[in-house]
């Protein structure tokens, strides 16, 4: 029997993070001395963003400080030279503001990444304020810490200064083309971000009735507001219903064609759900051209092309989703998957040590480790 890449189906990747597909092996979808070494544009780091923390009484702060961090996730997708852990690694249930240096490292660690952002909301009557901060875990220091504040119906805006200071921070000069990403989506209804923030609390609460009809009202009260649409698939995905949240992403791209993270998942939905992994390959071509760096789109385009047949297409998608899913043992072990299929069991062995360096429990890597090592030489 032959073997063939992991996936990561639609329906588990949030809950779990990584389902094996079948019974035989398969690939898986010291602070700087200058500003000159500081800010570097050739760094193209790979972001974490957490939460938005707050501590509050009232319901709707605590719900509008929920919003921020899906924006802010967004935003950065559109500047190609950056990298974002996506929506489903983000779930972080310590509050990152408040942690210190160590703690923020430990979380960049876990979830292969070399920039920790996080913040926290604070809200009278009268202004909104966010103080917000960015970690380089990789040269241990602080690379911004700022805040912004304005009248509370500017949530928005506030929330795209944070952006923008961000990618100034980094060193990232961005095209016209991303300039236009950037500002192409402009939501203004502040009670449209607190009825998504309230989806999310009920989200992570398990009210998914509640969450949904949340997130109902949100895309209502705001036309330009999209991603509660993603938000509404993870719910229909919890419900067991994959075509539904499959329509919801392509409402989300219908509206917003530069939403990376809903083209990727409708590569997912296409293959897994659609066994078409053409049209898989063009959701995930859609994705990459307005974030290269997103890993696991790269991992999956390469599980796409390997299975339509094309080797050499898949190797090399998958030897850059390595670079940038430096956590993740599932490149490795597709890359040591496509190299034994072209007959270099050698080159696939590596890769699949490469995968249990990563993760000494990844069992199918195990499994191939010890079924080359038993095949005559």
């Amino acid at each position: 029997m032959g073997f063939r890449p992991i996936l990561i189906p639609p329906v588990a990747a949030i809950v779990i993070g990584l389902t094996i597909l079948g019974c035989a092996a398969a690939p898986v979808a010291a602070p700087p001395q200058s500003d000159a070494a500081r800010i570097s544009p050739l760094r193209e780091p790979i972001v974490l963003v957490c939460p938005i923390d707050c501590v509050s009484d009232v319901e709707e702060v605590c719900c509008a400080a929920l919003a921020l961090g899906p924006l802010i996730r967004r935003d950065l997708f559109c500047a190609q030279q950056i990298s974002v852990v996506p929506t489903g690694d983000t779930h972080v249930q310590t509050k990152p503001f408040i942690l210190k240096e160590a703690g923020i490292e430990k979380l960049g660690e876990t979830h292969g990444a070399d920039i920790v952002t996080s913040g926290f909301l604070k809200w009278d009557t009268e202004k909104l304020i966010i103080e917000f901060q960015a970690y380089d875990c990789k040269n241990h220091y602080f690379l911004l810490k700022t805040r912004v504040e304005g009248k509370p119906t500017k949530i928005f805006e506030l929330e795209r200064q944070l952006v923008f200071q961000l990618i100034d921070a980094l060193g990232v000069t961005l095209s016209k083309e991303e300039l236009a990403r950037l500002t192409s989506n402009k939501p203004k209804k502040l009670k449209a971000a607190v009825e998504f923030g309230a989806g999310l609390k009920h989200e992570r609460q398990e009210k998914y009735s509640e969450a949904l009809m949340a997130y109902a009202h949100a895309l209502s009260d705001d036309k330009y507001l999209v991603v509660p649409h993603a938000a509404e698939a993870r719910v229909y995905a919890a419900y067991n219903a994959p075509l539904k949240a499959m329509d919801t992403y392509k409402s989300a791209v219908l509206k917003d064609e530069f939403y990376a993270e809903a083209w990727y998942q409708l590569n997912l939905y296409a293959g897994g759900y659609g066994n078409d992994e053409e049209t898989a390959v063009e959701f995930c071509k859609k994705a990459l051209a307005i974030a290269p760096r997103f890993g696991k789109a790269r991992l999956s385009l390469g599980a796409r092309l390997y299975a339509l047949g094309d080797l050499n297409g898949a190797i090399e998608e998958t030897t850059k989703a390595v670079q940038l899913l430096s956590v993740d043992p599932l490149p490795c072990y597709n890359l040591g998957v496509y190299y034994n299929e072209t007959g270099q069991p050698a080159e696939a062995l590596k890769w699949f040590k490469q995968a249990l360096a990563i993760n000494p429990g990844f069992d199918p890597a195990l499994t191939e480790i010890k079924r080359l090592n038993q095949e005559p030489k």
